[in-house]
């Protein structure tokens, strides 16, 4: 790891420890506006014809991974599995979701 924290051998790892001088990560917007008939790839068990039902929040967790992870076919499920059982560390962001 350089001075600037980047890591040079990005990739190698599965999961490449979070760069010491890393403060946090921005999701914008920060609310996501919903519209009721819009079409959106968000699933839910308990769906209705509300994109989100009874949920006004996303929880999006993340960490840092390595090339394995970037191809169009890689599974996210899978990928956090592997990253909770190695004990990764993640961090955490909530966004608020709202219908139009």
């Amino acid at each position: 790891m350089s001075e600037s924290g980047a890591i040079e051998a990005f990739g190698v790892e599965e999961f490449p420890k979070i760069p010491q001088n890393y403060k946090d990560f921005h999701v914008l917007p920060s609310v996501i506006t919903l519209k009721l008939d819009d079409s959106s790839t968000i699933i839910l068990r308990n769906s209705s014809s509300f994109p989100v039902l009874y949920k006004d929040r996303f929880l999006i967790i993340y960490t840092l991974v390595g090339m394995q992870w970037c191809i169009n076919n890689a599974n996210a499920l899978l990928c956090w599995q592997r990253a909770k059982a190695q004990q990764i560390p993640t961090k955490s962001i909530i966004c608020i979701a709202k219908l139009k």
